[in-house]
């Protein structure tokens, strides 16, 4: 039985069924495309001249990349759900740009189900609620700030000075 997402886009909720292996592999493979474009400009962008027209470059380029990107991800949004794409007219005249990119946030944890994966995982790795370590210089539980009780302390001694 497949994972469901609900999402609210312009008053109204769709149920997000998560895709079969394939499709959520063909899915992840649209989404890829344009994101390595977008890591190939940032970690390529010492390649670029540092002069008037390599800046005017640059921008040009990140500019390409930036501004297409909200309609790619609400193109892949609908490619995702034949619910939403049924209804994408209405949803793309009354719903707000935060809206789409929430529910898009939604279908990654569909197409990209590590989260549920690691939160089964992380009692057995060890890493699950971290137990608090207290020491002599860290605070107790009991939030005392670590300090021993006035009864206990030591009184500190000048030596003379030799």
């Amino acid at each position: 039985m497949p994972r469901t997402a609900n999402v609210t886009l312009a008053g109204k909720e769709y149920v997000i069924a998560e895709l079969s292996s394939r499709l959520n592999a063909e899915w992840r493979a649209n989404l890829a495309g344009p994101f390595a474009d977008l890591a190939a400009l940032l970690t390529g962008w010492q390649d670029i001249e540092i002069n008037i027209g390599g800046v005017g470059a640059l921008i040009q380029r990140i500019q390409t990349l930036f501004l297409g990107s909200a309609d790619l991800l609400v193109g892949l949004l609908f490619d995702y759900s034949v619910e939403l794409a049924a209804d994408r007219e209405r949803i793309q005249d009354a719903s707000y740009d935060s809206e789409i990119m929430q529910a898009f946030l939604e279908v990654l944890t569909l197409a990209y189900p590590f989260g549920s994966l690691m939160q089964k995982l992380a009692p057995l790795l060890g890493s699950g609620s971290p137990k608090r370590r207290t020491g002599p210089s860290s605070p107790s539980p009991s939030g005392d700030g670590g300090t021993t009780s006035s009864t206990t302390k030591r009184k500190r001694h000048s030596s003379p000075a030799t």
